[in-house]
């Protein structure tokens, strides 16, 4: 029996370099990120990136479905080769190289089952969802959507797990007329909000007290994916125009978990007396009950 027949071969030129391609695979807070089809996410149970180590996982299929898997490494070697095993039925093994191409890299990922049979009745699904699978990896790495790891000494964190998906929580922050029924928390409100949504673009809200004080705040987008990720800073107006009062960064990231979203706000500052400034203001209890008042909000209007 040739092993030919029984192989899934998919390869891909990724526009990266090979030690970045190598890393979004060896990495896992950057693997759970793309790995799977398109609407597919991960929870990893255990990863331990060594021969002979364990990567266990759910995969929740966009239906609602899971699917239990097992893997085992079972060669390792950086950035040209990994080698793996997965250990449930149907049982097969998958080997992955890294061709170096200067700035940019080949992917060729081989599946090889036990028999002929087995590999014709996944094919079907399996070669579509192989490309959907590198899609997502080359949009991940084009897009630059690999997690900001915060300083703890300069920035604040806020990270939730909250039952919306991401288009409603992108909604929420890129309409007008939504962010400012739930932007600042209660009986704080917001008075007037305009958005230009694109880098360079726009974002200036004003909040009024519960006495009629206004708190103007004027900023500018940096970056903009939708449905995932929103870059926003005060210390730049529209136009990237450098503001006079600068005072911190946000990254708003929306990661689909199941049929809700793993919400995440990092607060950037420029030094420790800026996020002890910050954090003294209420930053988590603030940003805590805003969410929460966003949660309610798109509730109201959508579901």
């Amino acid at each position: 029996m040739d092993q030919e027949d029984r192989q899934i071969i998919t390869t891909r030129i990724i526009n990266h370099p090979r030690d970045t391609v190598f890393n979004a695979w060896a990495d896992p807070k950057l693997l759970a990120q793309w790995w799977g089809p398109h609407g597919f996410t991960d929870t990893f149970e255990e990863f331990s990136f060594t021969p002979g180590g364990a990567w266990n996982f759910v995969m929740h299929g966009p239906d609602g479905k899971d699917y239990k898997n097992k893997i085992r490494f079972t060669e390792i070697r950086p950035p040209e080769k990994i080698m793996l095993e997965h250990l449930l039925a149907p049982h097969f093994h998958i080997r992955a190289t890294f061709d170096d191409l200067g700035k940019r890299t080949k992917i060729t990922f081989q599946s090889t089952f036990d028999s002929v049979e087995a590999c014709e009745a996944i094919k079907k699904i399996a070669v579509d969802g192989n490309e959907q699978n590198l899609d997502r990896l080359s949009s991940l790495l084009d897009r630059g959507l690999i997690e900001y790891v915060p300083n703890p000494k300069f920035d604040l964190v806020l990270e939730r797990t909250v039952e919306l998906p991401p288009n409603l929580m992108w909604q929420a922050w890129t309409r007008p007329e939504i962010l400012k029924q739930w932007f600042c928390p209660r009986p704080w409100s917001v008075s007037s909000c305009e958005i230009d949504l694109r880098p360079g673009g726009v974002f200036n809200t004003v909040m009024l007290s519960p006495e009629g004080k206004e708190l103007p705040m004027n900023g500018c987008y940096l970056e903009v994916v939708e449905n995932r990720k929103l870059v926003w800073t005060d210390t730049m107006l529209g136009g990237y125009r450098p503001s006079e009062r600068p005072f911190f960064t946000a990254i708003v990231t929306f990661e689909p978990r199941g049929k809700g979203t793993k919400y995440r706000v990092v607060a950037l500052q420029k030094d420790e007396a800026g996020r002890k400034q910050h954090e003294e203001m209420g930053f988590h209890q603030g940003w805590s009950i805003a969410l929460d008042q966003l949660v309610q909000c798109m509730k109201g209007h959508f579901i």
